[in-house]
């Protein structure tokens, strides 16, 4: 949901210019004007405000769900996240907890020493 929503947002301000909310909120201010704007492309600032957005939304999902108990649901928020950015500290954590849950212990281990490799003096990855 929370994906749909930040891409549905990019879209948004991507075709009009706008954040998109105020029509959300019933703010109708720009409703008077009709005129449909053409598409345009996202220029590379938009794209890393998208990435950071996109990011941020799938290491809160990870950690949500390891808080709910959900490991594999987890698993797939950060593997979604490290597409995104492979070097991603929270989400090599995060998912070496999500490994961790479903008492993979190998993998696990092998996620918090791919922690490591990016950040050698983490404290959480070391004690893990």
């Amino acid at each position: 949901w929370y994906q749909r929503r930040v891409r549905e947002a990019v879209v948004s301000t991507q075709s009009t210019g706008s954040s998109g909310i105020n029509a959300e909120y019933g703010d109708e201010s720009d409703s008077d004007s009709e005129e449909v704007k053409e598409k345009k492309p996202m220029d590379k600032a938009d794209e890393d405000r998208a990435k950071v957005l996109l990011l941020a939304g799938f290491s809160n999902q990870a950690i949500c769900h390891l808080k709910l108990g959900d490991g594999n649901a987890a698993l797939k928020a950060c593997k979604d996240a490290l597409q995104l950015d492979p070097n991603n500290i929270k989400c090599l954590f995060r998912k070496g907890q999500a490994a961790e849950m479903s008492q993979e212990w190998e993998e696990a281990i092998n996620h918090y020493k791919a922690v490591l490799v990016v950040d050698n003096k983490n404290a959480a990855a070391i004690n893990a």
